[in-house]
């Protein structure tokens, strides 16, 4: 608990946290690729019903990258 304690005190835990949070920015979903795969004869679904789903899943990303 101590080596926890001490990290989060040295420079190394806000350079990891901002190292993630850059990563975790800029990685973008690949949308086109999905909606092509989702509506496709295997999953056989509607855009509405992909873009609904991809929606909520961008907004709760943005959430968890808020929470770090």
């Amino acid at each position: 608990m101590e080596v926890l304690r001490s990290w989060r005190a040295d420079w190394r835990f806000p350079t990891t946290v901002l190292c993630i949070y850059g990563f975790l920015s800029t990685v973008k979903p690949m949308e086109p690729f999905l909606i092509l795969y989702m509506t496709g004869p295997d999953k056989n679904l509607t855009i509405e019903q992909v873009e609904h789903r991809t929606g909520r899943t961008q907004s709760l990303g943005g959430l968890g990258s808020l929470l770090l």
